[in-house]
């Protein structure tokens, strides 16, 4: 039994595949200067403009920042030093 329409797929190209750890580099670098531009203005928004001391939620957002900052790199580097994104 075969799908219907594979004999119109391409052929695997086993040889040099083609490769996406440059776009996941780009796209997590982008997200986590999102991340921490939203994250800094919340707090400028909350210290500046409402003149509020930051408060426990606010303590949980820097943490969670914290732990979140590996996260984009760690399959950034392995991707392109291990060759996994292929």
């Amino acid at each position: 039994m075969s799908l219907p329409g594979a004999e119109h797929w391409p052929k695997p190209n086993y040889i040099n595949p083609p490769d996406r750890a440059t776009a996941t580099i780009v796209c997590n670098t982008i997200l986590l200067v999102v991340v921490i531009t939203v994250v800094a203005l919340r707090y400028v928004s909350r210290t500046v403009v409402m003149k509020q001391r930051l408060g426990w939620d606010d303590f949980f957002i820097a943490l969670s920042l914290v732990c979140f900052l590996d996260l984009p790199l760690t399959p950034s580097n392995t991707e392109s030093t291990f060759s996994y994104a292929r």
